[in-house]
């Protein structure tokens, strides 16, 4: 039986053991969520660790100077990072001061209250890219974030649009055009106000907003003594904040997490992956795909995220039993095969679906282990009923293969009392077979069921 989850390639107990070993520790402000586990995380290449605050330590992140991987290389790697992660939280990540030693670690903070919130912390989406003018952005949005003056906040998400909009005209243009497709309800709002008395957005937004921050020559000029200039430009803030990151969504291709998780392309990531790009397009187009085509599954084992897995469904065998429509559909048998486990995999709608009531499933041929399998799957009815998270992990391998959507069940009402009422109905019965068979001899069969 396999091991569940799979342990990883590299080495990521804690602490860290590498031999001599240099690292840089960067200490983290202005995080809202963070681990409050050490978590170990690979990004462009590089394994960063985020080491959770304490009553005397902050929030920190942690990097391994390789060959080839200097304190200033490593702090730019650093901050990649935390520019993608401010950009999938929306919240500001500074990087405040680095400590470079033998070990990660060692900054410190005046002792206090531990103020980040870290329950079941998980990085799954971290925007990658090599293009400079997406990382550019990236890292400004992350600055303007940080940015307590609202005036400078302002002309920072503007540079975004400077990236790729060089002079004034053309800002002006493309805000004129972008303004209709922005979405954000408080932008919305802030737009609505501004219509009736400004024609022309763009050329407003970049004179009264962009100009009067950076200058002070010529009108118009934003005084920061000036509660009306202080209060506009705050209340203007959300529209051109929506234009930066309409920008870098839909100009750059940097997603959102919100579209991530829109498009649910990570529900089938590592089963498109071992299917291969050929029969994945045939699948999405809904061309006939005869199941024979399919390469075989390795050992599957699936868990509810953030949970204990149960030894019922760790290294199942599974088989392709149809193909129809795009849809495959996957049978898991565990060994010893009391469990089963039905995976419907839609790429056509890029699902992962998994019925808790129907695909969960146990035989009963009157064995202790046949109950095992049976408060298994009472155990994935409480959890998955409980809108939790379905993961579907490959024999080998450091990373899911897919993961559902969280369960929303319809029409229903669980009732935790009766569900522990029977789980201890079903341990004692459990308890009964397994003295049954103990005093059974040596070699003979298990009773069947209907013997009982």
């Amino acid at each position: 039986m396999s091991q569940f989850p799979p342990s990883p390639v590299k080495d990521r107990t804690w602490p860290p053991c590498r031999g001599r070993s240099r690292w840089l520790t960067v200490a983290v402000r202005d995080v809202v969520r963070w681990p409050d586990l050490h978590y170990f995380h690979d990004y462009d290449g590089y394994e960063f660790i985020l080491l959770p605050e304490t009553t005397t330590t902050p929030p920190a992140i942690a990097l391994e100077l390789t060959t080839g991987l200097d304190l200033r290389k490593a702090r730019a790697a650093i901050r990649r990072f935390l520019s993608a992660y401010a950009w999938v939280e929306r919240h500001s990540a500074d990087d405040h001061f680095g400590i470079g030693a033998g070990f990660p670690g060692g900054v410190g903070k005046e002792e206090g209250p531990v103020r980040t919130r870290g329950e079941n912390f998980r990085l799954d989406y971290l925007p990658s890219t090599q293009d400079p003018k997406a990382r550019l952005c990236l890292a400004l949005y992350r600055e303007a974030l940080g940015l307590r003056n609202e005036a400078y906040r302002f002309l920072a998400f503007f540079k975004i649009i400077n990236v790729l909009h060089e002079k004034g005209a053309k800002q002006v243009a493309w805000i004129n055009a972008a303004i209709p497709k922005l979405t954000d309800r408080i932008a919305m709002q802030a737009l609505a106000a501004l219509t009736p008395t400004q024609p022309n957005l763009g050329k407003y937004l970049y004179e009264s907003g962009r100009c009067a921050v950076a200058h002070a020559f010529a009108q118009p000029v934003a005084d920061p003594d000036d509660p009306a200039d202080t209060e506009r430009l705050s209340t203007e803030l959300p529209i051109v904040r929506a234009l930066a990151e309409h920008l870098m969504e839909h100009e750059l291709g940097i997603k959102s997490e919100d579209t991530v998780h829109r498009e649910h392309l990570y529900e089938l990531a590592g089963f498109r992956a071992h299917l291969g790009p050929e029969l994945v397009a045939r699948l999405k187009a809904k061309t006939h795909v005869e199941a024979s085509e399919l390469p075989p599954w390795p050992l599957l084992s699936t868990h509810v995220r953030d949970n204990l897995p149960r030894s019922s469904f760790l290294g199942m065998t599974a088989l392709t039993t149809s193909v129809v429509d795009g849809v495959v559909t996957v049978e898991c048998t565990a060994n010893p095969p009391p469990a089963k486990l039905r995976l419907m995999l839609d790429f056509p709608e890029e699902r992962l679906v998994i019925d808790p009531l129907a695909d969960f499933e146990s035989e009963d041929d009157g064995s202790a282990q046949a109950m095992v399998a049976a408060m298994d799957v009472h155990w994935y009815w409480r959890l998955i009923f409980c809108n939790r998270i379905a993961e579907i992990w490959p024999e080998s391998g450091a990373e899911a293969w897919g993961r559902t959507a969280p369960y929303v069940p319809r029409n229903m009402r669980f009732h935790g009392d009766e569900w522990l009422k029977s789980h201890r109905a079903m341990f004692l019965e459990y308890l009964r077979r397994v003295a049954n068979e103990a005093q059974r001899p040596a070699g003979s069969s298990s009773t069947s069921a209907t013997e009982q």
